[in-house]
């Protein structure tokens, strides 16, 4: 196999990774491309619209009709009239997302970390401020991506330790997150 780009696809929260085999850059539009899934090879060919043929065990597989949703990152495919919840990452959106659960960035009550190094983008929050589950507290960008940092729970923010335009280092204190009182 030549290069590859790989990515993240999740099917109806099923993961899955992906390889799209990119070996020669001048093939023709509408030639077909080879897609590993897992251990399985499949010939991938556009066909009208938004559609793809999907071809698996070589060319004299079976052949699935596969509708995609319009946009660059389509949300939902249909497989012989079924609609799928689906997902894709690019493998660093990945990583990044998985960094950013492990070291705490997510938030929660207690110290909200950087979850690597980079540059504090925005602070959504003031002390003081209530915030709910999920709620952004400030935005980070790393990697040259931007990255919300959010609440895991409920709580007060307290004892913001940066402002927009400060370089932080991975697991440095960004805010808490503590209990309502009362």
């Amino acid at each position: 196999m030549g290069r590859a780009q790989r990515f993240e696809v999740t099917v109806e929260g099923q993961h899955h990774e992906v390889s799209v085999e990119l070996d020669r850059l001048d093939h023709p539009q509408g030639h077909p491309v080879r897609v590993r899934v897992g251990n399985t090879w499949c010939t991938v060919r556009p066909g009208a619209d938004e559609t793809l043929l999907v071809r698996t065990a070589g060319d004299d597989g079976p052949q699935h009709v596969v509708h995609l949703c319009p946009g660059r990152r389509p949300q939902h495919a249909s497989v012989g009239g079924e609609v799928l919840a689906v997902a894709v990452k690019s493998r660093q959106e990945a990583a990044l997302e998985a960094a950013l659960a492990s070291a705490g960035g997510g938030g929660g009550r207690g110290a909200i970390l950087a979850p690597m190094p980079g540059r504090v983008v925005r602070v959504l929050v003031a002390d003081g401020d209530e915030v709910e589950v999920d709620a952004p507290l400030l935005i980070v960008e790393a990697m040259k991506m931007e990255n919300e940092v959010r609440a895991a729970a409920a709580g007060v923010v307290r004892g913001i330790g940066v402002t927009a335009g400060d370089t932080v280092e991975a697991g440095q204190r960004l805010c808490e997150v503590v209990a309502p009182e009362g």
